[in-house]
């Protein structure tokens, strides 16, 4: 939505290429990661789950992801009846229905205590980022990255786009997207590439990097959660190498061939 906006594109078209990518990214991950482990002992899976608080009921789980399909669907699909109210409200909202419909009382200042304590090392990280554009665009280096990336040959490009770009999303996280990606939607549009299909790759290839140093935001956010004790780049990182390469090789054909997908999709 960054590089879009940037590139004064509007955000339109984008639905079927991203379910496409994503969908078929998620499926080829989770069957190459679950491949080749062992059957997991159905009491002992049982057991390591919470306990199930008494009084609690299906409808009282389903309803605040109901409604939270019903906000995000509504500004899409009545959007001259229903303003769009914007993750952050929303997620607020299904989270204030979640403590109402809980049959037992949450210790809610504990628990914005402890998420802050956690997320406060990520929140950091994006302090610094943030910092490290401004003083980029402050001294010229922002501009010369992007000229030094949008004069490449396109064949050199489409060659090394898959590195490219997760690693400089493990260095500037959002803000790759305004100083790559709108140049590179630009000269893509420029070269005949149909830019919704291009950009949809790159916004595929680009989280590939999350997991990767300085930042590594959703890796570690995730093994943070997750409560994972291995090593993280020897073990986790390791682990999730040949999902991020089928990824970045399936992004990489959808730019390659944007405008036939494009066609087929009716873009």
């Amino acid at each position: 939505m960054m590089a879009a906006a940037g590139a004064n594109m509007p955000y339109v078209g984008f639905a079927a290429p991203l379910a496409i990518l994503s969908v078929t990214g998620a499926l080829f991950s989770m069957f190459w990661l679950a491949g080749g482990t062992k059957a997991i002992d159905r009491d002992t899976a049982l057991g390591a789950l919470p306990e199930v608080p008494e009084g609690m009921t299906w409808g009282r789980v389903l309803f605040p992801f109901g409604l939270l399909a019903l906000l995000v669907g509504a500004g899409r699909l009545l959007p001259f009846h229903m303003p769009v109210l914007g993750l952050p409200l929303i997620f607020t909202l299904c989270a204030l229905v979640t403590v109402v419909l809980s049959p037992r009382r949450l210790p809610l200042g504990r628990i914005a205590s402890e998420t802050i304590q956690s997320l406060l090392p990520l929140v950091g990280i994006m302090v610094v980022v943030g910092s490290l554009i401004q003083v980029m665009a402050w001294s010229g280096a922002r501009g010369l990255i992007s000229l030094s990336v949008v004069t490449l040959p396109l064949s050199v490009l489409f060659a090394t786009l898959f590195l490219i770009l997760p690693i400089s999303e493990g260095m500037l996280q959002y803000a790759v997207a305004p100083l790559i990606g709108v140049p590179l939607i630009m000269l893509f549009n420029m070269k005949g590439l149909d830019p919704v299909v291009a950009l949809s790759a790159m916004a595929v290839m680009w989280p590939l990097g999350d997991c990767l140093p300085p930042t590594a935001v959703v890796g570690r956010a995730a093994v943070m959660e997750l409560g994972y004790g291995g090593d993280y780049y020897g073990q986790f990182v390791k682990s999730c190498v040949v999902p991020m390469a089928f990824i970045s090789v399936l992004g990489t054909l959808f730019l390659i061939y944007s405008k036939p997908i494009a066609d087929v999709l009716g873009g």
